[in-house]
């Protein structure tokens, strides 16, 4: 239970254990018509800890039954969170983002995330309805630099990746 409690706040805090473990087996995935599909395989950290959780919390809130009989609820009920989880996770990766078009991006002011390289590549952000962000790749028009936390405007995007002019103070 502790550990279903500990490693979802690290995965929350440094974002390091979903990218890496996120395993999603799709080929054992049901497909029920939608855009929702069920997962079979909950293979994810945060669909483990959900199990790990469920397991310990009902564990623990039934300890006057036998522990056979304990443990194979709990098991079954681990699972069919981890699954829900899983699924659900699946369901809103998937979902579309804001932004269905780059095109809407052109002539927002957006930040420099990542310093944009002299001749190279850097990040911006770009806020778009309250608090959604979109990052995108960038280059400055002429190949300058330009520091982090930098105003830009984005002039076109080319390829995924936005071409930008500094603001100009008006």
């Amino acid at each position: 239970m502790v550990v279903g409690i500990t490693f979802p706040l690290i995965a929350l805090i440094f974002d390091f254990f979903d990218s890496c473990t996120d395993m999603a087996f799709d080929a054992l995935d049901l497909d029920i018509g939608t855009d929702f599909d069920i997962c079979f395989l909950p293979l994810s950290v945060n669909a483990i800890c959900m199990a790990s959780l469920l397991f310990g919390g009902f564990g623990l809130l039934f300890r006057n039954m036998p522990l056979t009989q304990r443990n194979i609820i709990g098991g079954v009920i681990a699972y069919v969170g981890a699954v829900l989880v899983q699924s659900l996770l699946k369901y809103l990766k998937k979902s579309p983002s804001y932004i269905e078009n780059e095109e809407e991006l052109k002539d927002r002011i957006c930040t420099v995330s990542n310093k944009i390289a002299l001749c190279g590549y850097g990040s911006i952000a770009c806020e778009k309805r309250g608090s959604t962000t979109i990052n995108l790749t960038a280059k400055e028009e002429n190949g300058l630099a330009l520091e982090q936390g930098t105003l830009v405007e984005v002039l076109d995007i080319v390829n995924h990746v936005a071409i930008v002019r500094k603001k100009s103070k008006k």
